[in-house]
């Protein structure tokens, strides 16, 4: 379970920024919304809103270089990552400096706190505490720390993995980080790797995570009969209507025109391509059903139909499993009421018994409703005239519970909009 989120000095955000999944005083839709974990209260959602170019997709990126640094850190992707991490390059202070990063989370039976800093290409810092959070008087211990020193990279272990931990910083590059070397281990280090491949997070709509997840359903549909009856009921609860869904993996070599889902291996040389045909109901004049028609999926859905499918296994997946799931730009091309369904999804009890937590960025105002949206799960990006960004919590305002909080957000009265300038301007000459 994600408890919170900090970052600073990396792409818009200079100063240190927290993000996070706490929930307040607030108690309104406790039971649906919220759900308790040790000694927190947290939330099952949060939307992020804010003007084009405020910074929300940075959040989301934040998070997303983050998790990727950790899993592969100790891989031949390192280079390409590392370049990623682009500090505020407005300020000529900050553009000299680490970007910093840390994340708070349970899994299993302890809370972890882990975090680093990266500068230039090179790990500054990097530090590991945890703690049995089910204990109430459980104090949080080091697990390690890494910092800088003028005779290189500097160590401290705590006890319990001091000894394997040891082994492992030998010959560590730079840029590499401690912890994805030891993930590759078992235990404590295994249950960290598999929270954050757990944690689901799409930076946008058409980059390849979103394409593999399409992918990844597709090829689930081949093998699980349960998984195609899965979508088939989601898209039939939102007024899509496909009676049946065929998928089927190509097997030649071909390299020709091709409509279906492609993921490449092995350096690019293989490719494994799936086909998905979706099956209408097709009727004559009196409005009864006479056969079925047959479509190329990809070729003829509309483009709402695909990218509510190409998300639907991260969906699955993280409500069957309790997982954290991030999604930038969600309500593109996805009507507001099919936006509200999958919301209210996991802000239920019956749909959501294992808690996965769901986190959207958007500019649909439509889920402001203090119907099923608590204050505290809303939360605004906004830039200052130096253009650096901020994030903070409707909750931390002031305001009434039957205030229409759509109605004031667009108002401006959060902050967190466009401010448009008299278009007469444009014209004259």
């Amino acid at each position: 379970m994600l408890i919170e989120f900090s970052v600073r000095n990396f792409l818009s955000f200079k100063e240190l920024q927290t993000f996070s999944m706490v929930a307040s005083s607030d108690d309104s839709r406790v039971n649906e919304n919220t759900f308790n974990i040790g000694k927190y209260d947290l939330l099952k959602g949060a939307l992020i809103y804010g003007a084009n170019a405020s910074g929300k997709t940075n959040l989301i990126k934040a998070i997303h270089i983050f998790r990727l640094f950790v899993l592969y850190s100790y891989s031949s992707l390192n280079k390409d990552m590392i370049r990623s991490f682009i500090p505020f390059e407005l300020n000529v202070e900050s553009e000299k400096e680490p970007c910093f990063f840390e994340i708070v989370f349970i899994f299993k039976e302890f809370q972890y706190r882990y975090g680093f800093e990266v500068k230039r290409g090179k790990i500054l810092s990097e530090w590991l505490f945890a703690k049995e959070y089910k204990k109430a008087k459980s104090q949080e211990k080091r697990i390690f720390i890494r910092d800088e020193s003028k005779k290189g990279q500097k160590f401290e272990y705590g006890a319990l993995f001091k000894r394997v931990l040891k082994q492992k910083d030998v010959d560590l590059d730079e840029n590499v980080l401690l912890l994805s070397k030891w993930g590759l281990d078992k235990g404590m280090a295994q249950d960290i790797r598999k929270w954050f491949e757990s944690l689901g997070s799409y930076v946008d709509v058409v980059n390849n995570e979103v394409i593999k997840s399409g992918y990844n359903l597709a090829e689930r549909i081949c093998m699980e009969e349960k998984y195609k009856e899965k979508v088939l009921k989601l898209f039939n609860s939102i007024d899509i209507n496909i009676k049946d869904i065929v998928s089927q993996k190509i097997e030649n070599e071909s390299f020709g025109p091709f409509s279906g889902y492609v993921r490449k291996e092995d350096n690019n040389r293989k490719q494994n391509k799936i086909s998905i045909t979706s099956i209408h109901n097709q009727y004559d004049k009196a409005g009864n059903i006479v056969g079925v028609k047959e479509f190329d999926f990809l070729q003829n859905e509309s483009n709402g139909t695909i990218k509510l499918f190409n998300f639907m296994f991260p969906i699955i997946n993280s409500l069957e499993e309790g997982n954290v799931l991030l999604i930038d730009e969600f309500d593109n091309r996805v009507h507001p009421l099919v936006l509200s369904h999958v919301w209210k999804m996991y802000n239920s009890k019956k749909t959501n018994p294992n808690n996965a937590q769901l986190i959207i960025t958007a500019h649909n105002t439509f889920l402001l409703d203090k119907d099923f949206t608590r204050r505290d799960q809303v939360w605004f990006v906004s830039k200052n005239l130096r253009e650096e960004s901020s994030i903070y919590s409707l909750s931390e305002y002031k305001a009434r519970k039957e205030n229409n909080y759509q109605k004031q957000y667009l108002e401006g009265r959060f902050n967190a909009i466009p401010y448009i300038s008299n278009l007469d301007s444009y014209y004259h000459e």
